[in-house]
């Protein structure tokens, strides 16, 4: 990711994500905190779409683990907006 963000700085937009077989399925909800804010700190808040590699009922991924993700996104990520705090909410009370 470092060298991607050297190379082109924000002239690209990189589709980034934490590892659906990996990090997702084995970390801690803590994990993947920091996995996102991670990225969002590499990348910068433009030109990173972030994003679950992996279909939001995925029966081996902790529903905490999502729960997470989409927190730190939020929280870390471009300021939220009307849609995207309503979806974050909806995904909670599921």
């Amino acid at each position: 990711m470092q060298e991607y963000k050297k190379r082109y700085g924000e002239r690209v937009a990189v589709w980034g994500t934490v590892g659906a077989q990996t990090t997702f399925a084995f970390a801690t909800p803590e994990e993947i905190r920091r996995e996102v804010k991670l990225r969002i700190e590499t990348l910068g808040r433009a030109g990173l779409v972030l994003c679950p590699a992996y279909d939001i009922d995925e029966p081996d991924i902790p529903w905490e683990n999502t729960l997470a993700f989409l927190e730190a996104a939020e929280e870390h990520g471009s300021p939220p907006n009307k849609k995207t705090s309503a979806l974050s909410a909806e995904v909670s009370q599921a």
